[in-house]
């Protein structure tokens, strides 16, 4: 399974118009609070720290990621 940084995420979310709230909805049940992560996810950053080159911890989210590259 490949790794998948925050910053990467971020980047791929942004170029296919996927919002936090839209990430949110897709990952309900999935993932524990999808709004909090997500947000992390998004802006890179957890209380005022940089985690840009944090790896993604959910097999779902990297999946997702993996089936939906262009």
């Amino acid at each position: 399974m490949t790794e998948i940084t925050f910053k990467q995420f971020a980047k791929f979310a942004k170029r296919l118009n996927y919002s936090q709230e839209d990430l949110v909805s897709l990952f309900r049940g999935k993932i524990e609070e999808p709004h909090d992560f997500f947000g992390r996810v998004l802006s890179c950053r957890y209380r005022n720290e940089d985690r840009s080159n944090v790896v993604i911890p959910f097999r779902s989210v990297i999946e997702f990621y993996e089936q939906n590259q262009i």
